[in-house]
């Protein structure tokens, strides 16, 4: 059995209370002789992306068993992982909400499905015209997205 330990680190920072907790993890996880390893994201200003590369990395390039995300700024009792390994259950379930092996699950990878049709509609003359107005009263350069968006929204409204 063996676990990954995922850390993204937005500016590549980890707090002090994360690495107590981390250093206290390993050496509880060496004592119970359970293999494990630790990667990191830095420099990733989206937490939520530098997950999905974690994740990926995880599935496709590593032979650990279980993968365990982390915070960089959160801390935790090294007690309380053994005892959610201790259990060995997957957390991820599928579409009938039963858990399933990642790593060796055959449902289509997501990031291999179409792209679902576009919704979104190209500005009116009038939209776009309302949106550089917007901005110009709040001092914003334009185009932005938030202009756009507002003057696309109150067409909606009316």
């Amino acid at each position: 059995m063996s676990i990954l330990i995922s850390l993204p680190c937005y500016g590549g920072l980890v707090s002090e209370k994360t690495s107590t907790s981390l250093f206290n993890l390993g050496k509880l996880l060496v004592r119970n002789n359970i293999d494990h390893g630790i990667m990191t994201v830095a420099n990733e200003s989206m937490i939520s992306k530098g997950r999905s590369r974690i994740a990926n990395f995880f599935m496709n390039n590593t032979e650990f068993e279980y993968l365990f995300c982390l915070d960089a700024d959160v801390a935790f009792q090294a007690e309380d992982v053994l005892k959610l390994y201790s259990y060995q259950n997957q957390v991820a379930p599928n579409k009938n909400n039963k858990p399933y092996d990642a790593k060796t699950s055959t449902t289509t990878p997501v990031w291999d499905t179409k792209n679902p049709k576009s919704k979104s509609k190209k500005l009116t003359p009038a939209q776009k015209a309302e949106a550089k107005s917007r901005a110009k009263k709040a001092g914003r350069p334009y185009p932005n997205l938030v202009d756009n968006m507002a003057a696309a929204r109150e067409k909606k409204k009316k």
